[in-house]
């Protein structure tokens, strides 16, 4: 870097120079800066990255950031010298023989940098299976770096043997091993297959069903495992849930939480086998209790208060979009309406709200409203109590 005047001749300095890379948060310059030219025209660095990618490196003075100079686009590339080829996922034990085993690989150098582009050839050297019904198949990195082929396993039960190996290297290379097993349940069906709504407290039935890779119903004496998935509260029929030689056994959930969840099982065996049911919604059972939420404390003639009101079942869920009729029968107080009752739904959070403006003639005493929905109703007293000072009267007038 060297510090030049108006005309481009080289200028003696001692300021101190500051650096920003701009498109990297990874380079290092060498020596660390700030760097001082000590009485120079000129002063020398490095600067080096890891990460591939392009940046710029502007050097701005200390004293005045507006003597600045900026590289031209400084292009970081992988190292060719240490590409390597490394597993990403596909080995596995366990799976059902002839079904599918996605291979993935990945391709960077020695400093994670992806190399894209680079041709990887996937080869079954054991097993029976095939790669898209061949023995190989080349595929290039995206990106990231990263490949894949889908394995589909042979079918009889044994050790697969697949090599995942750069084509420009071919010493550069992986080995998957996935291990099947004959015989087993390949999935399950859950019946009723689509979502279901049932009241809370209820139950819905399901039949579980074990089937092979080729649809076949199977026979077993595999035992599940039962989940309800987003509830914390529903419940499943006793077990053990055994096939015990059947290809399909039954169960019961229930809930008394108003939501939604679903039931999902697994087998104990073979975690990979496992079905999910469709959306069971738990809706309210019917209103058992109607609750106050708003305050029963005194209120000023001709004072407004809003009243509230809940609707819960037997287990506490409450009731939405539920008709709750509120109505004054003692005072001359009115609600939002002008009159002295107003039928009011339950909102989203199964509570009822109305306006209530309280009677303007304090010998009333108080107001009484009456509140209900079907059977069930509460009783609300509102005790009157003088407005602040408005007026006086003399007597005689």
């Amino acid at each position: 870097m060297t510090a030049r005047d108006q005309y481009g001749n080289g200028v003696l300095s001692v300021s101190f120079v500051d650096f920003i890379l701009s498109g990297s948060s990874t380079g290092i310059i060498n020596p660390s800066p700030p760097l001082n030219f000590f009485g120079s025209s000129s002063v020398t660095f490095t600067v080096r990255d890891t990460v591939a990618g392009s940046f710029s490196v502007r050097a701005e003075s200390q004293s005045d950031p507006d003597i600045s100079g900026q590289s031209g686009l400084i292009t970081i590339s992988p190292d060719p010298a240490t590409i390597s080829i490394a597993k990403v996922s596909g080995d596995a034990t366990g799976v059902i023989a002839g079904t599918d085993q996605l291979l993935r690989v990945n391709v960077s150098d020695n400093f994670a940098n992806p190399i894209a582009g680079d041709s990887v050839r996937f080869i079954v050297r054991s097993g029976g299976g095939n790669l898209g019904g061949a023995d190989s198949v080349d595929v290039a990195t995206d990106a990231a770096g990263n490949t894949e082929a889908t394995l589909t396993t042979g079918l009889t039960a044994g050790t697969n043997i697949v090599t995942a190996l750069r084509i420009s290297d071919v010493s550069d290379s992986v080995q998957f091993s996935v291990v099947t097993v004959s015989g087993g349940v390949s999935y399950y069906t859950l019946t009723p297959a689509g979502d279901s709504t049932i009241v809370a407290g209820d139950s819905i039935a399901y039949t579980l069903r074990a089937f092979d890779q080729f649809d076949n119903a199977v026979a077993n004496n595999d035992t599940v495992s039962l989940t309800a998935v987003g509830s914390t509260t529903a419940g499943f029929s006793p077990g053990p849930y055994l096939f015990a030689g059947n290809d399909s056994l039954t169960f019961r959930v229930s809930d008394t939480t108003a939501g939604t969840f679903t039931a999902r099982a697994d087998n104990n065996n073979n975690p990979a086998v496992s079905v999910q049911s469709g959306l069971i919604t738990i809706l309210p059972g019917n209103a058992t209790t109607i609750i106050r939420l708003s305050s029963a404390d005194s209120i000023n003639v001709g004072g407004d208060r809003l009243l509230q009101y809940a609707l819960e079942d037997i287990y506490g869920n409450r009731l939405s979009d539920s008709l709750v009729t509120f109505r004054r029968f003692n005072g001359n107080g009115v609600f939002s309406n002008g009159l002295d009752n107003i039928d009011t739904l339950t909102n989203a959070s199964g509570i009822a709200q109305a306006n209530y403006t309280a009677s303007d003639v304090f010998s009333f005493g108080e107001d009484s409203i009456e509140i209900n929905y079907g059977t069930l109703y509460d009783t609300l007293s509102l005790p009157l109590r003088s407005s602040l000072v408005s007026y006086y009267t003399l007597s005689p007038p």
